[in-house]
């Protein structure tokens, strides 16, 4: 075996304990809140060791999938996704499951069986863009990216986030088992509430443990900027940028916004290249943002600027009569959302560079690390900068003569694509959806 095989097979046993297994002390907020979720806790640790172990193994064996399975596999996932949604219906809407589709076994069984092959090859197509933006490494010659970029595809849990009431600010956060109900979310929610809380149960888009948990889905373009967001997260766990937020200050919310939106840039710019070199058909024009996205965010935001203002007057019930009322009228308007409250916002308007739900701070950061991409030579330049961060001072410093405003520019995701990784207290990168 090469000096690079046995490297790679060391590094991706290893890695998920460096990038954290830890679950929380007593005496941390997400313990408190995960004894009120005893009953639907979800066991991460022990995935990782598991799946680490076989990805191990599959790098010496699984052949890569070629380009046309790739694009026959997210045609089959799309449809497997159609059905089996409809049967269990959606906690993030609380739409009501629907009887099982005859069809949807089949389905699953040739999902499955391309799976670990589509996995194979889109980490070899992420790993080439990261060479090519200058992240690449030599061993006996060959180029190789550290950590190596492993995923699979999986069913993310659910993601318990914690705010207080009179505040937007994110305290705790709890893995649950994607197989809970909407009627059991709800409940937990309320126990919450009822000590004090804003709680929201909510279904992620990714989860930046190693190897990454990446949900499938029908759009190669999200997936691939996924799967490049989630390695972000891992690089950046092992450098200033990860520690100083997995260690530091527990009230400067702004170290979230900085990797979050950093890793969005990252991944948006890496999916986008392998994206356009392997799959968008000659002539096809880019995606571009919706009317429908714009309005969502104007609105989005314009209600954020007022729970703020309600909440620094304490008018905290104020504050959440308004928030219902906004989402029923968004409603009105077909944008589902369960449940807007104060933990909604305090773990979306982490997703500066996506959303406009992070108010002015998220705003700031946002312009910073667009500017501080747009002063760097490349994207590896830019990587190694942000990921060197170890303060919000350091961003500002970095800077300061440089700032333009350039937030508000537009998403290049649909409504249903918003979503990006989130380091937790846990250890753990969480994505919404």
């Amino acid at each position: 075996m090469s000096k690079k095989s046995l490297f790679k097979l060391s590094v991706i046993a290893v890695l998920p304990l460096l990038l954290g297994l830890s679950g929380g002390t007593p005496s941390s907020p997400s313990y408190r809140f995960a004894m009120d979720a005893a009953p639907y806790l979800e066991a991460v640790p022990g995935w990782m060791v598991q799946n680490s172990l076989a990805k191990a193994a599959e790098s010496a064996s699984i052949k890569p999938a070629s380009l046309q399975e790739d694009v026959s596999y997210f045609d089959l996932v799309g449809r497997a996704i159609s059905l089996s949604r409809a049967a269990a219906g959606d906690i993030a809407t609380g739409e009501k499951p629907a009887p099982p589709s005859p069809e949807l076994p089949s389905l699953e069984a040739h999902v499955e069986a391309l799976k670990p092959h589509v996995e194979s090859s889109i980490q070899q197509q992420i790993v080439g863009a990261l060479v090519q933006a200058g992240l690449g490494r030599s061993i006996d010659g060959a180029k190789f990216v550290f950590p190596p970029v492993i995923f699979r595809f999986q069913s993310p849990p659910y993601l318990l986030v914690v705010s207080p009431r009179d505040k937007i600010q994110e305290i705790a956060t709890v893995l649950l088992r994607p197989d809970m109900t909407l009627a059991q979310a709800e409940q937990l929610e309320n126990t919450i509430y009822q000590q004090g809380y804003s709680a929201l149960v909510i279904p992620i888009g990714g989860l930046g443990v190693y190897p990454s948990m990446v949900p499938e889905s029908s759009d190669i373009q999200w997936t691939l900027r996924t799967v490049a967001h989630e390695w972000s997260h891992q690089f950046f766990a092992l450098r200033p940028l990860g520690w100083k937020y997995a260690f530091g200050d527990e009230e400067d919310n702004r170290m979230v916004d900085i990797n979050e939106t950093a890793a969005d840039i990252v991944g948006r710019e890496i999916g986008d290249e392998v994206f356009h070199e392997y799959y968008q058909r000659p002539g096809e024009p880019p995606p571009a943002a919706s009317p429908r996205d714009d309005t969502f965010r104007k609105e989005m935001r314009d209600i954020r600027t007022k729970v703020d203002a309600l909440l620094a007057q304490g008018k905290v019930d104020e504050a959440e009569s308004f928030m219902e009322s906004s989402r029923e009228q968004l409603a009105r308007q077909g944008y589902m959302i369960r449940k807007l409250n104060q933990a909604y916002f305090a773990f979306y308007g982490s997703y500066s560079d996506q959303i406009s739900l992070g108010g002015a701070q998220g705003d700031d950061v946002g312009n910073r690390l667009h500017a501080l991409r747009a002063q760097s030579a490349s994207l590896g330049d830019f990587i190694w900068k942000v990921s060197s961060i170890g303060s919000y001072a350091d961003l500002r410093r970095l800077t300061s003569s440089h700032l333009v405003p350039v937030f508000g520019s537009g998403s290049l995701y649909g409504l249903g694509q918003l979503g990006l990784g989130r380091p937790t207290r846990l250890g753990y990168n969480v994505r919404k959806s």
